[in-house]
């Protein structure tokens, strides 16, 4: 997810459907747990029918699996069937309600129906876990939530305790950067574009958040030079038709 040649704002794009799904908590060879992980492979090729074909052998095997449920609900929320979706998640959370994973996921999807403070309920019962591998992903997501939500302030919140978690955490410096800008701070934005610049390579995004920072800031000095840099080095990019047709926001 973090190449170095991958703008941010593709890793902005994907940040919620690049979920948790570690599939089993089997033992190493149970049928259960194998199609599962079949299931899940496929999955993420966009082979969504084998995928679901595969979850339901796993059940076929287990029908108390709840990893299987769990990408079940990814599978129908995906293909925007919300009620199966929705039955799957519930059912997996049934059988393991304490399973970070699945809270994570249904949390997840509550989020992406407008079920904001439902969702980020979900995303705080997976951090109780102290097992966790992903909190900072978790965080990240709540904060996501939390803007739609329109509590910038709880947002800021998750994007700076996801760091903490985990200091190389590219999304959370971007989403704390342009929340910064839109609350008018350029000082805690630039100090995530100086972390940025430590951790990317230089792409048309990150000199355009650049420019924008330096614009809140006032220094005409500072944002003449980037967009210049950025007009030069990636004259065809779509940063720069914003900067030429002075689209800030």
């Amino acid at each position: 997810m973090q190449q170095g040649l991958m703008g941010w704002m593709r890793l902005m794009a994907c940040a919620l459907t690049l979920l948790a799904l570690a599939p089993a908590k089997a033992e190493p060879g149970d049928l259960a747990s194998i199609r599962t992980q079949l299931a899940v492979g496929y999955f993420q090729r966009g082979q969504y029918a084998v995928a679901i074909d595969e979850a339901n052998k796993a059940l076929a095997a287990n029908p108390k699996f709840a990893a299987a449920y769990n990408i079940l609900g990814l599978i129908h929320a995906e293909l925007k069937d919300t009620q199966k979706a929705r039955d799957a998640f519930l059912k997996a959370l049934s059988l393991s309600p304490d399973d970070p994973d699945i809270n994570h996921n249904y949390g997840w999807f509550l989020c992406q129906q407008g079920q904001m403070q439902e969702g980020i309920a979900f995303y705080m019962n997976a951090l109780k876990n102290p097992l966790y591998a992903t909190p900072d992903k978790t965080l990240v997501n709540a904060g996501q939530c939390a803007i739609k939500a329109g509590e910038v302030q709880t947002a800021q919140d998750y994007f700076e305790r996801a760091i903490k978690r985990r200091p190389d955490n590219i999304l959370a410096h971007v989403q704390l950067a342009e929340l910064s800008i839109k609350l008018g701070d350029p000082v805690n934005a630039k100090k995530n574009y100086l972390d940025l610049q430590k951790r990317l390579p230089e792409s048309a995004e990150l000199l355009w958040l650049g420019v924008r920072i330096e614009r809140l800031a006032g220094n005409r000095e500072g944002e003449a030079r980037l967009a210049a840099q950025l007009k030069s080095r990636f004259p065809d990019s779509l940063e720069t038709t914003k900067l030429l047709t002075g689209k800030y926001d």
